[in-house]
């Protein structure tokens, strides 16, 4: 079998390719894994100023993505989460660790070629790989964790009376209307409301996973330095690179 093959890809068509890993990802395990391809898409409903960035994506001998290495800087405010340039680290459930190895790897060098130099990503505290090869890396674990909790279908309550003169409908069957998502902003526009035509004009889908499951996600963030002369990998990072445990 051919090894992955590399490719840096921007916008939409990145976003197109790490919401099909993502999927095969949850499809091939349901619950590994730290992030869901809704998340990726929602990111979407804002312009970011890495839209325009080449992202490492890798792809099997079928054409299907197998990983990824993905920055997106928000901008001031534009999220509640992030503050810095998050980095996804997306890899299929049974990845080697040679193979998750080489996916960081690659994808820290890459970022620090181009100039980025302070990153926050997220990672599974059940994920003794991906931790261990980050702190060999420099980083450290920032601030408390991230708990993702997840709703099973089977274990979703019942929906509530509706008040008279409201009915419940699903979007399918009011694909002829505008997004409920892209009426009049309550809130900033960076976060929501009229931008979100982005989003649900250009992806493909807003649903979550639907496994029932608490998962601790560590918050790593760190700083990444540019490759030494002569060397094929960054020196050192320095003292100011965090992580998230």
């Amino acid at each position: 079998m051919a090894p992955p093959r590399e490719e840096r890809l921007a916008g939409l068509d990145c976003g197109d390719a790490v919401t099909t890993l993502l999927q095969r990802a949850r499809n091939a395990h349901p619950t590994k894994g730290a992030f869901q391809a809704a998340e990726v898409q929602f990111w979407w409903s804002t312009p970011h100023p890495t839209d325009t960035f080449g992202q490492l994506i890798w792809f099997d001998d079928l054409g299907r993505p197998e990983a990824a290495v993905v920055a997106t800087e928000f901008g001031e405010g534009a999220s509640l989460v992030y503050d810095t340039i998050t980095v996804l680290m997306v890899t299929m459930p049974d990845a080697s660790d040679d193979w998750l190895r080489h996916v960081i790897g690659r994808g820290l060098d890459h970022l620090a070629e181009v100039g980025i130099e302070a990153i926050d990503l997220e990672v599974d505290r059940d994920d003794d790989v991906r931790r261990a090869f980050l702190f060999e890396r420099g980083f450290t674990v920032k601030g408390d964790a991230v708990v993702e909790c997840w709703l099973s279908v089977d274990a979703r309550p019942p929906v509530s009376p509706l008040p008279d003169g409201y009915r419940l409908a699903a979007r399918r069957d009011l694909m002829d209307r505008s997004h409920h998502m892209t009426a009049p902003p309550i809130v900033p526009a960076s976060r929501n409301g009229s931008t979100n035509s982005r989003c649900t004009a250009e992806t493909s889908t807003w649903s979550s996973s639907t496994v029932t499951t608490t998962q601790p996600r560590t918050h790593c963030s760190g700083t990444i330095r540019s490759p030494a002369p002569g060397s094929s990998s960054p020196s050192a990072p320095s003292t100011s690179i965090r992580a998230v445990a």
